[in-house]
């Protein structure tokens, strides 16, 4: 049985097509698996490991989506980021 949170490359791929326009994202989808897929994308701005301000987060991130202070949030609630004394990591 496939665990309802997985998704194959076909659909991931997909997903970001329908919510990325030129780089930016459209709008956030409702469903939570969809999210996931999204904030793995957002992501990959990230290099793993390197240390980043709430500034520097906020910089690579507002150019893609309006509500980036909820992204920032959403990105280190998920486990993408990490979020020490001010300093943000990429964990995955």
């Amino acid at each position: 049985m496939q665990n309802e949170m997985e998704v194959t490359p076909e659909e991931k791929e997909k997903i970001i097509k329908t919510f990325f326009k030129d780089g930016k994202l459209d709008q956030m989808p409702a469903q939570a698996k969809k999210k996931l897929v999204i904030f793995e994308e957002l992501a990959k701005n990230f290099e793993m490991g390197k240390e980043y301000s709430e500034f520097e987060v906020t910089k690579i991130l507002k150019p893609i989506y309006f509500d980036f202070a909820t992204v920032r949030r959403d990105l280190v609630d998920n486990g993408f980021l990490s979020r020490n004394n001010g300093v943000y990591k990429r964990v995955k």
